[in-house]
Protein backbone atom coordinates (compact mmCIF):
# COMPACT_ATOMS: atom_id res chain seq x y z
CA UNK A 1 0.00 0.00 0.00
CA UNK A 2 1.14 3.34 -1.24
CA UNK A 3 1.75 6.24 1.79
CA UNK A 4 -0.56 9.04 1.36
CA UNK A 5 1.65 11.13 3.95
CA UNK A 6 3.58 13.96 2.05
CA UNK A 7 7.23 13.25 1.20
CA UNK A 8 9.94 14.94 3.11
CA UNK A 9 13.09 15.71 1.27
CA UNK A 10 16.79 15.76 2.95
CA UNK A 11 19.44 17.27 0.72
CA UNK A 12 22.72 17.04 3.04
CA UNK A 13 26.23 16.44 1.82
CA UNK A 14 27.14 14.73 5.25
CA UNK A 15 26.22 11.58 5.49
CA UNK A 16 25.52 11.03 8.97
CA UNK A 17 23.52 14.01 9.36
CA UNK A 18 21.67 12.98 5.92
CA UNK A 19 21.30 9.49 7.62
CA UNK A 20 20.57 10.51 11.26
CA UNK A 21 17.77 13.25 10.11
CA UNK A 22 16.45 9.86 7.48
CA UNK A 23 16.11 7.32 10.09
CA UNK A 24 14.20 9.92 12.94
CA UNK A 25 11.89 11.33 10.36
CA UNK A 26 11.28 7.95 9.13
CA UNK A 27 10.63 6.20 13.11
CA UNK A 28 7.89 9.25 13.12
CA UNK A 29 6.30 7.25 10.48
CA UNK A 30 7.10 10.06 7.39
CA UNK A 31 8.14 9.22 3.68
CA UNK A 32 11.42 10.15 3.36
CA UNK A 33 14.03 10.75 0.58
CA UNK A 34 17.58 11.74 0.90
CA UNK A 35 20.37 13.04 -0.97
CA UNK A 36 23.69 14.06 -1.24
CA UNK A 37 23.42 17.22 -2.92
CA UNK A 38 21.67 19.44 -5.02
CA UNK A 39 22.50 18.01 -8.22
CA UNK A 40 21.32 14.34 -7.04
CA UNK A 41 18.00 16.05 -6.01
CA UNK A 42 17.30 17.55 -9.30
CA UNK A 43 18.99 14.54 -11.26
CA UNK A 44 15.68 11.91 -9.52
CA UNK A 45 13.59 11.10 -12.20
CA UNK A 46 11.02 10.21 -9.57
CA UNK A 47 11.56 13.03 -8.16
CA UNK A 48 7.94 13.37 -5.79
CA UNK A 49 6.62 16.53 -4.82
CA UNK A 50 7.71 16.93 -1.41
CA UNK A 51 6.07 18.18 1.75
CA UNK A 52 9.05 19.53 3.17
CA UNK A 53 12.31 20.26 2.39
CA UNK A 54 15.11 20.18 4.68
CA UNK A 55 18.35 21.39 3.07
CA UNK A 56 21.82 22.15 4.39
CA UNK A 57 22.71 25.53 3.03
CA UNK A 58 26.08 24.89 2.82
CA UNK A 59 26.32 22.21 -0.01
CA UNK A 60 28.97 21.75 -3.14
CA UNK A 61 28.14 22.82 -6.29
CA UNK A 62 24.85 24.80 -5.37
CA UNK A 63 23.86 25.93 -1.82
CA UNK A 64 20.43 25.44 -0.34
CA UNK A 65 18.71 28.89 -1.54
CA UNK A 66 20.10 28.37 -4.93
CA UNK A 67 18.56 24.75 -5.00
CA UNK A 68 15.45 25.82 -3.54
CA UNK A 69 15.26 28.65 -6.25
CA UNK A 70 15.82 26.05 -9.30
CA UNK A 71 13.06 24.02 -8.25
CA UNK A 72 10.80 27.14 -7.72
CA UNK A 73 11.93 28.34 -11.55
CA UNK A 74 11.53 24.84 -12.47
CA UNK A 75 7.63 24.61 -11.47
CA UNK A 76 8.00 22.28 -8.83
CA UNK A 77 6.20 22.72 -5.93
CA UNK A 78 8.56 23.05 -2.71
CA UNK A 79 6.50 24.89 -0.34
CA UNK A 80 6.96 28.69 0.83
Amino acid sequence: MLSKLPVICVVDDDAAVRNALKFALEVEGLDVRAYDGAVSLLKDPNLPPCGCLVVDYRLPVMDGLELIGVLRRSGREVGS
